[in-house]
């Protein structure tokens, strides 16, 4: 088994999301829940994975990824666009959520 990590970042303007849970989707089922500031695990097999985050109608980017035995792969999202354009961004294409492979220490890839 192999774990993978997923953290919602806490915002110094909670506006934009600040009361709402992001659903975790992995491999086209959702796996659990994260209101801002949390964390969650979740033990998968080994292989190749999708993962996004939804909140109702609207969706991260696309993560594909590869799960390596006995190791811990971790991810982090926080809201797309700027909280001062939450209304303008519910209704323009793009990434409402973003979301982002980090390695260990907090570093993007």
């Amino acid at each position: 088994m192999a774990t993978i990590e997923v953290s919602r970042k806490k915002l110094p303007h909670p506006v934009r999301d600040g009361v709402r849970s992001y659903k975790v989707v992995l491999d086209g089922e959702e796996v659990a829940k994260l209101k801002m500031g949390d964390t969650t695990e979740i033990s998968s097999h080994p292989g190749h994975h999708t993962l996004w985050m939804r909140l109702d109608f609207k969706k991260s980017n696309t993560i594909q990824f590869e799960l390596r035995p006995d190791t811990t792969t971790r991810f982090e999202c926080e809201p797309g666009g700027r909280y001062l354009m939450a209304l303008v961004d519910l209704f323009r294409s793009g990434r409402y959520i973003a979301l982002r492979q980090i390695e260990d220490g907090g570093n993007a890839p």
